[in-house]
């Protein structure tokens, strides 16, 4: 689900930015901020790669993955809510661009705390396999065998 949202907003971004400009912000886009919508547009693709790729990644290295996501969009809520002070964006965007932005660090905090969940029911003691139980049951025998 993260990729695929990812990806899907990333490449509107990227391919579509004077359309998303125009009912964003209450100016006429420049080349400028078409660039950087583009820009933007393209950092979403590339961390929806690195999402899809996640799923064979260690769990201190998805643990980066999702703390690097969080400190990236509560910048990007606080530029946003900033913004919509001065007077820069719609009421569409403000409303927009906080919900997925919240989304995104929402669904990073939520993969963070299962992952240390996971993480402490996981590390206490191993289940018992048969060959420990006959031994615990039997001292006598060598390896478990008998």
């Amino acid at each position: 689900v993260d990729f695929l949202f990812t990806f899907l907003f990333g490449a509107l971004f990227f391919a579509f930015p004077q359309w998303l400009l125009r009912y964003q912000i209450a100016i006429r886009p420049n080349g400028v901020s078409v660039h950087v919508t583009r820009a933007f547009g393209a950092l979403m693709v590339g961390s929806s790669v690195v999402s899809s790729a996640a799923t064979g990644f260690t769990d201190q290295t998805k643990k980066v993955v999702f703390m690097s996501r969080i400190i990236g969009a509560l910048p990007l809520i606080g530029v946003v809510v900033f913004g919509q002070v001065l007077g820069h964006f719609t009421n569409l965007h403000i409303f927009v661009g906080v919900c997925g932005a919240g989304a995104w660090v929402a669904n990073s905090l939520l993969g963070i705390l299962i992952m240390n969940y996971s993480a402490s029911i996981y590390s206490s003691n191993p289940p018992a396999t048969a060959a420990a139980m006959r031994t615990a049951a039997n001292p006598n025998t060598i390896g478990g065998a008998g």
